[in-house]
């Protein structure tokens, strides 16, 4: 995983908010139907697991 650059980028609103959603790049280079269902299925796991850290 890659860490952020230093400086301006940390200030940025959806940092600061923790709503940055790294993805890997591999597994969103195809656009096949398939694929494109299991990334969408993938995206909304990331949000709603993310939705829920910010909660606590």
């Amino acid at each position: 995983m890659r860490k952020l650059p230093t400086g301006r980028p940390k200030q940025l609103p959806a940092v600061k908010n923790n709503q940055v959603y790294e993805l890997q790049e591999d597994r969103y280079w195809y656009f096949d139907p398939i694929a494109i269902q299991g990334q969408a299925e993938e995206f909304t796991d990331m949000i709603v697991e993310r939705t829920q850290q910010n909660r606590k």
